[in-house]
């Protein structure tokens, strides 16, 4: 039983590290093509990109919660918590209800594109039958995208995580690097992009669902029957509100900049963002990674084991997630112009970029605190908050972009950021974990934080004047390198946790 127990923690072991590596994979192909896309197409097509990049975030409002209760429902099934006949039942539904979604959603946008092109979108050198036809185009790949994801879905409750990183993979290498032979020898165009995304969406919700059908079981029922789906409402209740307040939260300036700014500048907006969005790459594993133990420890009531626990991971966040957002941000044009090979593009973003990465940076400090409340079982403090938040946020976001535009946001972004960390944390540390109110802040968090910033705003200010674009950005990695060494060494928990796995390696 034990030789059976370790080889399951192997299995798990392994599904995990390849699940890291997809996602990982995933993100970074997405981030380095960007500059081809943009070169390829021009800034103003570019912007269509962005477009289609908040379709994919925005659509995510239509699941409401429907696809992680189906998966979970699915796991029931395989533990035998669940007839199978039921779940098969709740899959159809579902089905039935995506597809009717879909085509609602494609109608929409194909009665209104005409209106959208002329009178929220502006462009200058693409006409306006061109942008209607992209819409609809984006409207099609995006929505077809999304149903592929309910597939994900039972894939994931059936714990065929190996089959999930494939598709993962396989379909965002196609959906990424596999237009560009066509923009390159067929025709440079928005159209032809947009057409190939139609096409590569449309062959991966094929794909999914034929690859989730193969292991659910065959002789189970599969009749859609939309009662099925009444039982699924209260938990989807409270998921789809949590994804609605995270949803305007996290992007609500790209739709509002979407049209103010010209479709040229809001290519310029787009790259910032997605170079900002980088640093949000190491959220999955940090939560994969800390929040079962977190969660664990909870359950066991072993409060010193959660505080440890804890301390270090909210010291970890901010020497990664610091050193690489404001690594960004201080660096922001030689890393652009080395990315992009345009300097008019990289002093254009990098203001953008500037604030964007110094947002993310405390996005990801206070990881750590969602993840306790989580551990706690208890996300009220956090739906209250940020419910409250929206009411500043929309406004204040809406006077921004027509002020300064995406660098206007970006501060907005920044300054809510700051002020829930400052502010809001001792709040929710005060109720989940009394003895760290105040010591969190001001012990475990800000005093790193300080020192590495400091470090990479000197290193930024000293940088040579160097005209090589390759050796700018080596001396930022070396900022940033050093600026993290600095930070994990100066936190009492990370150095302690440094010491530890030093002497384990002897």
């Amino acid at each position: 039983m034990g030789h059976l127990t370790n080889h399951k923690r192997l299995i798990l072991k392994h599904h995990f590290g390849l699940s890291i590596l997809a996602q990982g994979y995933i993100a970074l192909v997405g981030i380095l093509l960007m500059p081809m896309y943009l070169h390829l197409l021009g800034p103003e097509a570019f912007g269509l990109i962005g477009l289609f990049l908040m379709a994919q975030a925005w659509i995510q409002i239509l699941d409401m919660g429907f696809t992680p209760v189906l998966s979970r429902d699915i796991a029931q099934m395989r533990a035998g918590g669940m007839e199978a006949s039921e779940a098969l039942m709740r899959l159809r539904a579902l089905e039935w209800l995506f597809a009717a979604l879909v085509f609602v959603i494609v109608a929409l946008v194909a009665s209104t594109q005409h209106l959208i092109a002329q009178h929220w979108i502006h462009a200058h050198s693409i006409d306006a039958g061109t942008i209607a036809l992209c819409l609809t185009l984006i409207a099609v790949a995006v929505s077809l995208r999304w149903f592929a994801g309910l597939y994900r879905g039972v894939l994931i409750g059936l714990e065929k995580q190996s089959r999930v990183n494939a598709l993962l993979v396989s379909f965002a290498t196609l959906r990424f690097a596999g237009v560009i032979p066509f923009l390159l020898y067929l025709s440079p165009s928005p159209v032809t992009f947009f057409v190939y995304q139609v096409f590569i969406s449309a062959i991966e919700l094929l794909v999914s669902r034929s690859t989730a059908n193969r292991q659910l079981p065959v002789s189970a029922g599969g009749r859609p029957n939309l009662s099925a789906l009444k039982s699924m409402l209260p938990m989807v209740g409270s998921m789809a509100f949590l994804n609605v307040v995270w949803i305007i939260f996290t992007q609500f300036d790209k739709l509002i900049l979407s049209g103010i700014l010209s479709l040229k500048d809001y290519g310029y907006f787009t790259l910032a963002a997605v170079a900002a969005g980088g640093v949000l790459m190491l959220i999955t594993p940090f939560n994969q990674v800390v929040q079962p133990r977190l969660s664990y420890l909870v359950a066991r009531a072993d409060e010193g084991a959660l505080k440890a626990l804890y301390s270090l991971s909210s010291q970890l966040t901010v020497v990664g997630f610091v050193g690489i957002g404001a690594g960004l941000a201080f660096f922001a044009e030689p890393i652009l112009r080395l990315w992009t090979g345009n300097p008019t593009v990289a002093a254009a973003s990098a203001p953008i970029l500037f604030w964007y990465g110094l947002g993310n940076a405390i996005v990801g400090m206070m990881l750590a605190p969602f993840m306790l409340q989580f551990a706690r079982g208890n996300l009220r403090l956090h739906v209250v908050i940020h419910v409250a938040l929206l009411f500043f946020l929309i406004p204040a976001m809406i006077f921004a972009a027509h002020w300064q535009g995406g660098i206007g946001t970006g501060k907005v972004f920044f300054t809510i950021n700051l002020l829930l960390l400052l502010l809001w944390s001792p709040v929710v540390h005060k109720y989940f974990l009394p003895s760290l109110t105040w010591r969190w802040l001001f012990w475990d968090t800000l005093p790193v934080m300080a020192l590495m910033i400091s470090i990479l705003w000197l290193a930024a200010l000293n940088q040579p004047l160097i005209n090589t674009p390759i050796l700018s950005v080596a001396w930022a990695a070396g900022a940033i390198f050093n600026a993290m060494l600095a930070g994990a060494m100066f936190g009492a928990h990370t150095r302690q946790f440094a010491i530890q796995q030093l002497q384990v390696m002897k």
